[in-house]
């Protein structure tokens, strides 16, 4: 991945700054994430379904950058981020399947959940023939995933910012058909944030918002020289 975009992720490692990036660029600001409802969430997702390794990794395997559960008010939700050094033309596919194998694997341990419990001899574990052939009952429910790719590189990002953008639907027919298809289409949206242009990070409380500010001054180099001025005379 380089250096670089370790080192990033190593700096996103600490809960505030992680809570800092999604309220900033999910809820402008507003103090949503709290760093002390975030825990460690880092797993190894399991092969894809035939096998075969799509991605160049272990068997198939995939790891996320930074995966956190927030745990508020009795609710789980999971947040991640996946960092982007370099753009990547089928990025919208790639969170697509990360956010899929989550999903997966909630719902396989719920299945296992219901499945032990039926096995052990407790009564009523399915309320009809539906529930006990998804082995997913009508109640249950998985946490929802949010998903950041975040992109630090120079250049500015000309790649795809959801799937419909990867998507070839042809031309023929006539434009009346076309259209119905394209609004049909089942789309994925792909949350992309871009170190490289200016941000407004009202709101941010760690130095996460110095690091933005930087960023986009990389090929300007008076501009990076001023902004590291006025960050030592903020820090001074």
């Amino acid at each position: 991945m380089g250096m670089e975009n370790d080192a990033l992720l190593s700096y996103l490692e600490d809960d505030a700054r992680f809570a800092d990036l999604f309220n900033c660029f999910c809820f402008g600001g507003m103090q949503v994430v709290k760093p002390q409802e975030l825990r460690e969430a880092s797993e190894v997702y399991t092969a894809a379904p035939d096998g075969k390794d799509r991605k160049g990794g272990k068997d198939g395997q995939r790891i996320r950058d930074i995966k956190r559960r927030l745990e508020s008010g009795g609710w789980l939700k999971i947040l991640a981020v996946e960092a982007q050094r370099d753009v990547s033309y089928c990025m919208p596919w790639r969170i697509m399947e990360y956010d899929c194998r989550e999903y997966g694997q909630q719902v396989q341990q719920i299945q296992r959940r219901n499945h032990a419990a039926e096995e052990a001899g407790e009564k009523h574990v399915y309320a009809n023939a539906g529930e006990r052939l998804g082995r997913f009952r009508r109640e249950d429910r998985i946490a929802p995933v949010y998903t950041l790719c975040l992109y630090h590189g120079v250049e500015e990002w000309d790649g795809p910012r959801c799937l419909r953008d990867m998507v070839d639907f042809g031309t023929a027919g006539s434009e009346e058909a076309q259209g119905e298809w394209e609004k049909w289409f089942a789309d994925y949206p792909m949350r992309l944030v871009c170190a490289n242009e200016a941000a407004d990070c009202t709101g941010v409380r760690t130095s996460l918002g110095i690091v933005f500010a930087l960023l986009p001054l990389r090929k300007d180099k008076a501009g990076l020289s001023a902004g590291r001025g006025r960050r030592l005379q903020k820090d001074g």
